[in-house]
C-alpha cells in the first residue's frame, strides 16, 4: 500500500523534533494559556495492558484517556 504525503518527510520530522522538545520541556501544571501548554496538559502514555488503551488495525496503540505524542503532533500540524 503506497501513502501520500502532504508534506516533505524531513519537514515534518524536524517539526516532530522540535514539538516534541517543546511538550517535554514544558510542566503539565504550568499556567501558560497557549496551544503547546494544552497539547502538554491531555499529553498521556498509551501503555499496553492498561483497560484505556485500544489497538487501532495498524496495530499503533492509542488511549482514550487522552491524547498521545502522535495525536498532539497531528493536531499541531493541522494548527499550522
Amino acid at each position: 500500500m503506497r501513502y501520500v504525503g502532504a508534506f516533505d518527510q524531513e519537514a515534518v520530522g524536524y517539526f516532530a523534533e522540535i514539538t516534541r522538545q517543546s511538550l517535554q520541556s514544558r510542566d503539565k501544571n504550568e499556567t501558560n494559556k497557549d496551544f503547546i501548554q494544552l497539547c502538554r496538559k491531555m499529553l498521556v502514555e498509551a501503555k499496553a495492558g492498561d483497560p484505556n488503551t485500544r489497538v487501532n488495525r495498524l496495530g499503533k496503540l492509542w488511549t482514550t484517556k487522552g491524547k498521545t505524542l502522535c495525536h498532539n503532533l497531528y493536531s499541531l500540524i493541522c494548527f499550522m
